[in-house]
């Protein structure tokens, strides 16, 4: 590691100073600081059969801890930072403490997305004041997944489908229902509606509060949570730029930034087939703000 400061998490975790040398000039030219979350397409054989699971969780958290404190140290202010992301997301905790943190430490945050940022990907990318977003560009829904016997499927389900029994049956009788409709509410459990509720007001409470950080208009905010959460048929839904701007993100067309989209997808092609375990993290401050310091 080439990090000043030590780290009580540096071998659960895979964090270091970017040295690209076109990273480092577009940081030093633009006085950005310059941050990579990558997770790998190649991730780590665990065994013969097995590949670790490339997933937000505590290996994110402390590395994100550990580069952060690194950069508040170097800056001794608040930067404007360009922020790389490419994840398939993970637990909605510690994606929603990444997306707080790096709220707080950064006065102006621009993401681009050169790939994927999909579930907690997607909620670390609402940190931007501006995200950019090209072609080939993914957001997507970032409603919960819960487990169900031996699948995963979103908080939305059971919710829909108990709207779908009330409007059924506020005109019939029971007797009267066929039995796909009489199944549905003889299986539909109250504790995992109740679950499905609370989870989801949870993730739209921590998707607000990340948008009040750069948006002042709730009942912006308030559509773009609702759409996000609730808006979606499934998890996996592709939201591009057109889909992103349509329903209020402050989302950047990859052609009106090609110098920098062009540098996000080099830095994603550096790290995006590395045999990993974990995400990807890598930063560099620029010279100017590390001697003088922004503040907002």
């Amino acid at each position: 590691m080439t990090l000043s400061g030590s780290s009580l998490f540096s071998k659960a975790t895979d964090v270091d100073v970017e040295n690209d040398k076109k990273v480092v000039e577009f940081g030093e030219n633009n006085n950005k600081v310059m941050l990579a979350f990558i997770a790998s397409y190649a991730p780590a054989r665990l065994s013969p059969v097995e590949r670790a699971d490339m997933s937000i969780g505590l290996s994110e958290e402390f590395g994100f801890e550990e580069a952060l404190e690194e950069i508040k140290d170097k800056c001794k202010g608040k930067a404007e930072a360009i922020l790389v992301v490419n994840s398939p997301g993970g637990l909605v905790d510690s994606s929603y403490k990444i997306a707080k943190t790096l709220r707080a430490t950064f006065s102006k945050i621009t993401v681009c997305v050169p790939h994927v940022a999909a579930s907690g990907g997607t909620l670390i990318a609402l940190t931007g004041d501006e995200i950019i977003l090209g072609p080939m560009s993914q957001l997507s829904p970032i409603d919960v997944q819960i487990g169900y016997g031996k699948s995963v499927i979103s908080t939305n389900y059971p919710l829909a489908a108990l709207g779908r029994l009330n409007d059924f049956f506020k005109d019939k009788r029971v007797e009267e229902a066929p039995y796909p409709m009489k199944a549905m509410a003889d299986k539909l459990d109250p504790l995992m509606l109740e679950l499905a509720s609370g989870l989801t007001f949870t993730m739209q409470e921590y998707a607000k509060n990340i948008l009040k950080q750069n948006m002042k208009d709730n009942t912006k905010i308030q559509s773009i949570v609702d759409k996000l959460t609730r808006g979606y048929p499934c998890h996996d839904y592709l939201i591009d730029y057109e889909e992103a701007k349509s329903i209020g993100l402050p989302a950047i067309n990859s052609t009106e930034r090609k110098e920098l989209w062009n540098l996000s997808r080099l830095w994603l092609s550096k790290y995006v087939l590395s045999i990993k375990d974990k995400h990807i993290i890598r930063f560099y401050v620029p010279k100017k703000s590390a001697v003088e310091g922004r503040s907002k």
